[in-house]
């Protein structure tokens, strides 16, 4: 899976079209469709993106935590992967956003790409400003979580 790091601010122009962050082209090379996929998170006001093995890697989630046919299953499948608007990469390293995925966004100007590791986000620069804010202060609270011992892994049971 491609891993997305870093914060950029691309502007947008009137047709739509933005510049993927060239460190984002590169980690989505290996990728089997050149370009990535875009839905409206489920928990903040922004969009959240990925390759091909991302959009693939929440199919499988929602395949095997869910029995088909449910509800549950049918959320997920309708707002993740039914939600999912697959953008391509032109020459010049842009996706043209959507109408609908702008005002998804809020988007007017300029968007900024927010690396996550597997996946990444596309906000409203102010947005996520205010966004960031808030989070540093609560990673700042909960820094030590990033410390502390981790359990090690059960042995596997010998079959006898």
């Amino acid at each position: 899976m491609a891993l997305f790091v870093s914060t950029y601010a691309n502007k947008v122009d009137k047709k739509g079209r933005v510049s993927v962050p060239a460190t984002f082209r590169k980690a989505l090379e290996a990728e089997s469709f050149n370009g990535i996929f875009c839905f409206e998170s489920l928990s903040k006001p922004c969009l959240q993106g990925g390759g091909q093995s991302y959009i693939e890697m929440l199919q499988a989630a929602i395949e095997q935590e869910f029995d088909p046919l449910t509800d549950d299953q049918d959320d997920f499948a309708t707002t993740l992967l039914s939600g999912s608007t697959p953008l391509s990469i032109d020459g010049d390293g842009r996706v043209t956003l959507t109408q609908e995925l702008i005002e998804i966004g809020g988007f007017s100007d300029t968007v900024t790409f927010v690396g996550m590791g597997g996946f990444f986000e596309i906000w409203e620069p102010e947005a996520f400003a205010a966004h960031r804010a808030q989070a540093r202060v609560r990673a700042k609270d909960k820094r030590a979580l990033l410390l502390r011992p981790r359990k090690p892994a059960a042995p596997a049971a010998e079959e006898g």
